[in-house]
Order: structure tokens, then sequence, then C-alpha cells
């Protein structure tokens, strides 16, 4: 039998314990019970805290690259792991940036932990990072030369895919079908046939493309084509020139207008009811199987004369913060004219300068209508910013400016003061879409006047807006989207392929080529019998764009006489900016310049296309390039030359800065191209606007280069300040 000693000292043994020891066994467990049942109520009630949420979303981007975003921000401390096998990651602020090696779905864990606060949460959810792939079929088709069978067409496969294409089926319109990837088809005769081409691409994408494809008997000599000229004493009367060939009494011609009326004039004139756009169509028929069709669109357009510039600014009162002085500055060329204000507030006045006093300070869109007959209104419309000065510290402003290539992009530089305090922003561009970033760009999907407001919180609670109107104007962007380019080899004289200048996914290419032959598809190839000059045409389809462009070319082994090259020379202080001079025996009469990035694998991408003689580029990088001149001569030759050329040094001009690489890891290295020897201050804040490090360097007149340290950043989105004694830049990166 074991014995036990009790605290008191008596001893006791096992199997018979005495009343005593019973209850004071009984009391400690009463004591723990109720210990344990306040460390669980506690834990509960932080846990279930409605100011503790690990919660987040998320959003994929390319290249496998996830956005984190979590609710609850302030003041918390992050803990993420990805699910991926790379470790976790702790952040100061809610937003993180993810790369993934592999599409796929991952198990990620984010959380949240507040010291100050007792706020301790997680959660898990289970994301999918898939592979964005974009794939189009597009096919070409010609007749095979030499064929024994007459209606024997040759199909070129044509389609794109990132990940390439697995598979392709084939319906060529009279029930028959291929899965090659380049079949050859025999029709039984002559007709119209709806031929259509699906494919998917490694990834899974999947696209089909149909396009109607007449196959005419090879004795038919039959074009179809027109011009046509708008009246001189009616602007909705248009005069149709019929150039096809031949016109005899044994072809018919019918014209369709677009409007639902036709005509059988060889050279007809039609009045239309209403201007707009028509698709005029021609159709030449001389026999059962010997019919063209040839179709453009007819703009029907009456000018109207309103020569009216409305335009307005205005001022604050200095004694009255909540009224508002209007200056008239529309430009008009007669004195019959009327004003009409609205003010914002449901207000209006016919004043030619008015002064009104609003009821309450806030942002106000003020619209001033003017008009000089019944077909001449002109309207201009601004926001204006009713404000009396408080204690707040934190002011927002912004400027902006258009994207030197896209209509429709602008670009958003925040100017809100001052910077160190600024916790958030808000930016809405006017068209339902927002932003939380510092500084913004937007993409419009419709021309028009949008108001545009920028929000900034401090670290304190003030809130300060700014808000403004973007006028965005879509210019005519059919324009030249028609041109291509031409060339054949020494080796195959008659063979010419030709390419579409203009690039789009959802662009239709159409092309005859002067001698019966025709195709589509951007790049094609045509196969002639004999030397000589063709006229070869290109209709190009996209979205609200149909042009067609023609051209005169020769072909044969005149063009092996001409040859061309190009000279190039850089600026001494700027050995990026360089000219590009065509050297040639034959005048050019087209040239337009190609400049690729030539990447470590040796594979070149496209950074410019220049549409312009011996041209001037700047270069915003060292490296090599391959620059390509490809230009038509007098006698309609194309040419191409291509060289490699090696950038060793880079020079920005004066007051601008360059930040790489963007995303970092170890390091930043930031290039200033200061007017004079000074000294440059840098600034490094995250997100909730901390000053995270510091940087004092010393500038040479010129192009600097800064390396600033970044390895103990945590990974997120960093603004850098950058300072000098009389400028200032902002700029930022992504900590990988």
């Amino acid at each position: 039998m074991k014995t036990y000693k009790q605290p008191t000292g008596k001893i006791w043994q096992s199997g018979a314990p005495s009343f005593n020891l019973k209850l004071t066994i009984m009391q400690r467990c009463k004591r723990f019970a109720l210990l344990l049942l306040a460390c669980c109520s506690y834990l509960l009630t932080t846990a279930q805290s409605t100011n503790c949420s690990a919660e987040f979303n998320y959003s994929v981007g390319y290249n496998k690259v996830v956005s984190f975003i979590a609710k609850d921000t302030l003041g918390a401390t992050h803990r993420w792991n990805f699910g991926d096998g790379t470790g976790n990651s702790i952040t100061q602020n809610g937003v993180i940036i993810h790369q993934y090696a592999q599409p796929g779905q991952y198990e990620v864990k984010h959380f949240i932990e507040k010291p100050n606060s007792n706020c301790r949460d997680s959660i898990t959810k289970l994301i999918t990072v898939p592979w964005l792939d974009t794939c189009s079929a597009s096919f070409e088709w010609h007749r095979v030369p030499g064929s024994t069978t007459p209606f024997t067409i040759q199909f070129n496969n044509t389609s794109l895919s990132y990940s390439g294409v697995h598979a392709s089926s084939w319906k060529f319109g009279d029930g028959s079908s291929s899965t090659d990837m380049n079949p050859i088809h025999s029709f039984a005769h002559s007709g119209s046939y709806t031929v259509c081409l699906r494919i998917e691409s490694n990834s899974g994408c999947v696209s089909e493309l149909c396009k109607e494809i007449i196959i005419a008997d090879s004795t038919c000599s039959i074009t179809a084509k027109y011009e046509y000229t708008k009246d001189s004493l009616n602007c909705r009367k248009i005069n149709f020139i019929n150039q096809s060939s031949p016109i005899s009494p044994n072809v018919h011609f019918t014209w369709k207008f677009g409007d639902g009326t036709t005509s059988q004039d060889i050279n007809p004139s039609h009045i239309y009811s209403q201007t707009g756009k028509y698709y005029v169509c021609l159709v030449s028929e001389g026999g059962v199987n010997c019919r063209a069709e040839y179709c453009d669109s007819v703009k029907v357009v009456c000018e109207e004369t309103c020569n009216i510039m409305a335009k307005y600014e205005y001022r604050r009162d200095s004694l009255d913060c909540k009224k508002i002085h209007f200056i008239n500055q529309t430009i008009t060329p007669t004195s019959n004219v009327q004003f009409a204000w609205k003010f914002g507030d449901g207000t209006s006045s016919q004043d030619i300068n008015p002064v009104h006093v609003y009821q309450q300070t806030g942002k106000y869109y003020v619209c001033l209508v003017v008009e000089s007959g019944p077909n001449c209104r002109k309207e201009f419309c601004d926001s204006i910013n009713v404000r009396c000065e408080t204690i707040c510290n934190v002011f927002a402003k912004f400027e902006s400016h258009h994207d030197s290539e896209k209509w429709n992009l602008i670009h958003f530089t925040n100017l809100s003061q001052p910077i160190n305090i600024i916790w958030k922003t808000y930016w809405t561009y006017g068209d339902g879409a927002s932003s939380q970033d510092f500084n913004s760009f937007h993409s419009y999907e419709k021309p028009g006047i949008y108001q545009v407001c920028l929000k900034v919180i401090s670290l304190n609670g003030c809130i300060s807006s700014y808000c403004d109107s973007i006028h965005i104007n879509k210019p005519d962007s059919c324009i030249g989207i028609a041109r291509f380019s031409h060339h054949s080899t020494s080796l195959t004289p008659l063979t010419v392929k030709f390419e579409a200048i203009y690039q789009s996914s959802t662009a239709r290419y159409y092309w005859t080529f002067g001698d019966g032959g025709g195709g589509t598809g951007r790049d094609v190839y045509h196969v002639y019998h004999k030397t000589g000059k063709y006229t070869v045409c290109l209709k190009v389809k996209d979205r609200e764009c149909e042009v067609t462009n023609c051209e005169e070319i020769m072909v044969g082994s005149d063009c092996d006489t001409i040859k061309v090259k190009f000279e190039y020379s850089a600026k001494p202080n700027r050995p990026n900016e360089v000219t590009f001079t065509a050297i040639t025996n034959e005048p050019l009469v087209s040239q337009y310049w190609i400049i690729s990035r030539i990447s470590p694998n040796g594979i070149p991408i496209q950074v410019a296309v220049l549409h312009q003689n011996n041209p001037t580029y700047l270069f915003r990088d060292t490296g090599r390039y391959l620059v390509c001149l490809k230009g038509i001569t007098a006698s309609l030759c194309y040419k191409e030359y291509c060289e490699s050329i090696h950038i060793e040094k880079v020079v920005n001009a004066p007051g601008t800065v360059n930040l790489s690489p963007n995303p970092a890891n170890d390091y930043v290295t930031i290039e200033v191209n200061l007017d004079k020897p000074e000294q440059v201050f840098f600034r490094i804040l995250d997100g909730s606007g901390a000053v995270k490090a510091e940087f004092i360097k010393t500038g040479a007149t010129g192009n600097n280069r800064f390396t600033l340290p970044v390895q103990a950043l945590s990974q997120g989105l960093y603004l850098v300040e950058i300072k000098t004694n009389t400028r200032k830049w902002l700029t930022r990166f992504v900590k990988a």
C-alpha cells in the first residue's frame, strides 16, 4: 500500500481518503473551473469584437500577380501565408502583393493583431490563381495554283494564343470538315460558302471565327468598285461614280444605298432623308457564276456654322467666402447672343457676368449655356469649390494630363499637402469607377465630360476634397487604319507579302490583289504569275471604323536594284537621344520606323513605332535595341532594313526623375537630373503616411544616380518624396 504526505504533514493511506481531503480537492476544482470560465469568456469577447477582423479582399492580375487588401488596417500588424511554400510575410499596412509561380488553388491565411486593443483574429480563404490567356481564331485562304480541280482552296490558320494553339477544327460550309491545322479543300462548284474555324489553346481558351468566302469561276474577270462625291447644292445628295470593270451591256449593276433603297443605274445619284453613316454596296454580275461585290461606308454630313466658344472663370469674394464672382470668357462672332447660367444648387441667371451667393459650402457643377440663333448652341461646365477655411490641416489638390498615345487614358498627379500626414486617398472618376492609389491613372470608355474628385484623410481624421472636370475627346481613329506595306525577295520576286500596319484583335482585313485573287487576315502572301503593276486594295473593319485603301504596286525584279539603309547619330550631351537618317538610291515616298528592345533571351520587344521621316527618338533605358526602317520608294517598291544599336548611357532632361527596379527587393536606384550642384533629400513613406527611411545625398549638375537600401522594408506599396531647395518630385515603388 502506497503512502502520501499532505501539505499539513499528516500521513494518509491511498484508498482511504479523509473527509477533509475530499473537501479540499472539491474547493480547488471549483476555483479552477471558475478561472477557466473567466479566461474563455475573455478570449471569446476579444475574438468577437466588431472592431477586430482579419477579413480581406483580393484581385488577380496578369502573370499570376495577386493583390491582397485587408479591411481592418488602422494600428494593426498583419501576417500572411500565401499557401505556396514561400513562408510568412509580416506587414504594418493592409496591402500586399504576391506573385505565384504556377496557376492553381491556394489556401491563404491572414493573421491580424492590435496589441493596444487586445485584437487578435485570423481567417483562411481558398483562392484561385488562373492562367489568364487570350486566344483569337483567324485564317486566310487562296486558290491553289495549277490544281486539277478548279475550286481547290488552301486555308492557312493564322490564329493567335499566348499559350499556343492545341486543336483546330474546320467546317467548310458544304457539309465537310477537317481537323488539320492548314487544310486544303476542294469545293464541288463555285458559289458562296460560310467557312468556320474553331481553335482551343493549351490553357483551355476557345475561339471561333466564321467567314463568308466566294468561290468564283476562274473565267470570270469582273471587278466591282465605286467612288462618290457630295453634291454642291444639296448636302444630303450623293453622286456615285462606277469604277467597275468592264462596264458593258452584258454586265448588270445593282446598288444598295444602305437606307433600304436600291438602283440599277450605272452611275446613280441618291438623296438621303437624314444625315449619318451608310453602308453602300455595288453588285456587278456578268452571268450565272460571274459576280463581284464591293461595299464601303458613306458619310452624309451637313456642316453647320456655329463658331461660339463658351468658357468662364470664377473667383471667391474677399469678404464673403460663399459669394462667387463669375467672369464670362465666351468668344462669339455676333452680338445677338443669349447666356444662361446654372449654378448647381437649383438656381440660375441670365446675366453676362453674374455674382452668386451659395447657402452652403461644397462642390458645385456650374454650367454656362450660350445660344446664337436656333441651330447654334454651346455649353461649358466645370466644377467649383465653395469653401470657408477651417482648422483642417490637410488640403486636397491634383493635376491631370492626357496620355500621349491613348486618347482615353488620363494621368492624375496628387498635389495634396502636407504629404507626410496624409493617411488615405480616394479617387472617383465620374464614370462609376474609383481607386485608392496615391497618384492615379484611369481609362475612360466613352468621350464626354467627367467630374473627377480626390478625397484625402489625414492621420488625425481631417478630410479634404477637391474636384475638377475632365474633357475626354476621341480623335478620328479611323484615319489611316487601312494603310499597308508589301515586299518581296530577290529569290521569289513574284511572291509578295502584304502587311496591314493597323493591328487590332477585333479588326477584320479583306484584300484584293489586282489580278482577280483575294484573301483575309492582317498578314497575307500572294503569288503573281507575271511582273507588272497591280492595284491592291485593303478593307479594314473594326468596331465603328470601315476604311478601304487602294495602292498601285510594282511586282517583279525591278525592285532588286534599289538599296535602302540608314545612319544614326546621338547628341554629345544626351547619348540616348538619337537621330536616324534614311539613305537610298531612290527617294522614299513613305517611311516608318519600328524600335524594339532586345530582351536578355534575345527576343525583340517593340517599344515604339514612328510614322515620320528621319526621326529623332529618346531612349529611356540602356541596352541593345533593334531598329527597323520600312519604306516605299517612288517606283512603289517596298524596302526594309534593320540594324542593332547599343545605348550605353541615359541622360534625362533637366527636372526629371526615374526609379528602378520596380518592384524592388534590396535597393532602388533613383536618377535625378539637376540644374546645379545641391543637396537632395529623400523620404520613403508607407501607405499610412509614416516615414520609414530618410536619406541626404549630394548631387552634381546633370544626371545623378542615387542608390537607396530597402531591404528592411516589409512588402507593400511605398511613396518616395524627393526634394531640393527649389524642386520637389513624387514617385512610388512596390517592395516585393
